[in-house]
């Protein structure tokens, strides 16, 4: 897939967005109501707290009651403490009730990526599905927390301590909320601001994201063609791009967190100034200036905790919107019917035409794959190859013409059934990371290991593997980097035997196994009782010996079809026929 295939575009209906989340948090409903009853009770806790230290300085100490001073020091500290553990109990409690969300968007994600087709893959790049899924999850997690863990109980609690400020000295209060409102127009403006820095940054992340991916899967191309000075260029712009654009999100926070603190600052020394000129004047006592203060303090780092949420929520409200974008996303599959067969590896193209875009890649194919037979398909680079492979798959469906399993129609087949019921070893088969066993086992795990021998034995990867010293517990590396191409060939076949295939489509085995190798590969796969049908697919002649029947595609059209000697009369075939086959199909 090329840079010009883009993820999911964000839909704009942020309340939308979050109702659709909420199915993910509906499961926790109950634990997160009674979690947030208890943030909004939680103040309570908080209000003696004012009442002490009033009557601390108005009466306890004025009397020298020295009794009733320790005695009301202690209920501070013990309120104090019991509100950070209720603090500490309802973060954990969210935190737990957020986490158990977010695994369940992530098993959503994922199972949608599994849902969509191969032309809905095609469209889509795998870096910036990687960052949605990976990065943006993360971030709506954070924001998640942010919501319920700080922003939700901060709020609470700032409401009921204003209202105690109210109570304690109205007057002074006009001051605090002159704070609030210079707090909340900051916010508004900052906020605007950390949302076009937030979408700019995620796109250049993005763009990071794929640049490093294309690294790390094109090394070998890079190194061949000496392309490493372009590539530092290249990604440099990149990172450039990240720096600036993540510096200018971290430049904005830092700008409002000290913008924010410089306006509490200030309006605590004004209700200071204030407060003490009533206490002059006799308006106010000291106890009660300091029960104000008091308050006040305590109010400090909910505001704090409030407005420094702000950040991350934007940024996961983006993040929202992109995996909204996906996981609502409608799968385009070729095909959607339901019925199931006991496919038998016959296929047959009737008048087949596709096209991708505008010209026509396959005009007007007919042929038949006939139950337990090998065929090659055979043509140059760009004549309609894959795409016919592709067909016969059921990723694609033609504008004209139709195909056929086993006589049904494939619009009325569960195709992905059928599809595991076929065996696809690509020209460049993927091997991952791990042993020769966990990779022929794969998509197979409890396979019997005398089944894992005899597949590799069918594929003759056994030749190479008895005689490494950990035999199938041989380490493959990175992307089967240890092993060679004719080695990671007859593994990528084994795994395809391992199902038991109906269907076997081998994609240019010449690239990696020599003629000799092909032969004894073919052999072994026609003494089977019950063999598959087996389709080979070549831009060289030199494969046809093998088959039953040869198609010749040129330009997206059968040329030829026949025996291998009655096509190339110069061409014999090293192994037996089993089948009688018609010259034309």
């Amino acid at each position: 897939m090329n840079d010009v295939h883009t993820a999911p575009s964000p839909v704009r209906n942020g309340f939308a967005a979050w109702r659709y989340f909420w199915r993910f948090l509906h499961p926790e409903r109950v634990r997160l109501a009674v979690v947030v009853f208890a943030a909004t009770l939680q103040p309570a806790i908080l209000l003696p707290i004012a009442l002490s230290v009033r009557d601390i300085f108005d009466r306890y100490l004025p009397a020298g009651e020295a009794g009733s001073l320790v005695v009301s020091t202690l209920v501070i500290t013990v309120l104090y403490f019991a509100s950070s553990a209720t603090t500490v109990w309802i973060r954990y409690r969210l935190l737990d009730s957020t986490k158990r969300a977010i695994k369940s968007l992530r098993v959503a994600t994922l199972q949608t990526l599994f849902s969509l087709s191969r032309s809905d893959l095609d469209h889509l790049h795998s870096a910036d599905l990687h960052t949605v899924v990976v990065q943006d999850t993360e971030r709506l997690d954070v924001a998640t927390n942010a919501i319920l863990a700080y922003f939700f109980p901060s709020l609470c609690t700032a409401v009921v301590l204003s209202l105690v400020l109210v109570g304690l000295k109205a007057p002074l209060f006009v001051l605090v909320m002159g704070a609030y409102f210079l707090m909340a127009v900051l916010a508004r403006t900052f906020g605007r601001r950390t949302r076009h820095a937030a979408r700019a940054y995620h796109q250049a992340f993005q763009d990071f994201s794929k640049g490093m991916l294309f690294v790390l899967q094109g090394m070998p191309l890079i190194k061949l063609q000496n392309a490493e000075p372009i590539e530092m260029v290249r990604q440099t712009g990149r990172f450039g791009r990240v720096q600036s654009t993540s510096g200018q999100m971290a430049w904005l926070g830092a700008i409002f967190r000290v913008t924010q603190d410089s306006v509490l600052v200030v309006f605590i020394s004004l209700v200071l100034a204030v407060g003490g000129y009533s206490v002059v004047s006799g308006r106010m006592s000291v106890g009660e200036l300091l029960a104000f203060y008091t308050v006040l303090a305590l109010v400090r780092p909910q505001m704090q905790s409030l407005f420094s949420s702000i950040s991350p929520i934007i940024e996961g409200h983006e993040a929202l919107l992109r995996l909204q974008a996906l996981l609502t996303r409608e799968p385009t599959h070729a095909y959607s019917g339901g019925e199931a067969i006991r496919f038998a590896g016959h296929i047959g193209l009737q008048n087949v035409h596709f096209r991708y875009d505008v010209d026509f890649v396959l005009k007007g194919v007919s042929l038949e794959f006939m139950p337990g037979a090998t065929y090659a398909l055979v043509g140059k680079n760009g004549s309609g190859k894959t795409t016919l492979v592709n067909l016969v798959l059921g990723f694609y469906r033609p504008q004209v013409g139709g195909l056929t399993a086993d006589g049904y129609p494939f619009e009325s087949l569960d195709l992905t059934a059928v599809r595991r019921r076929f065996g696809v070893v690509p020209q460049d088969p993927q091997i991952i990371a791990g042993t020769i066993l966990e990779n022929i086992s794969y998509g197979n795990p409890e396979a019997p290991l005398e089944d894992i021998r005899e597949a590799a034995h069918l594929a003759t990867a056994d030749e190479f593997i008895d005689e490494m010293s950990q035999g199938y517990l041989t380490p493959v590396g990175q992307d089967g980097s240890l092993l060679s191409g004719g080695q990671r060939q007859r593994i990528a076949l084994a795994r395809s035997l391992l199902g038991h295939p109906r269907f076997l489509i081998l994609d240019e085995p010449t690239n990696h196994l020599d003629q000799d190798s092909i032969r004894r590969v073919m052999r072994n796969l026609r003494a089977l009782r019950n063999s598959p049908t087996i389709l080979l697919i070549s831009h060289s002649l030199d494969i046809v010996g093998v088959a039953d029947c040869v198609y010749v595609l040129e330009d997206g059209r059968i040329a030829a079809s026949g025996r291998p000697e009655e096509l190339m009369p110069a061409v014999s075939s090293p192994v037996p026929r089993w089948n009688d086959m018609p010259h034309d199909r």
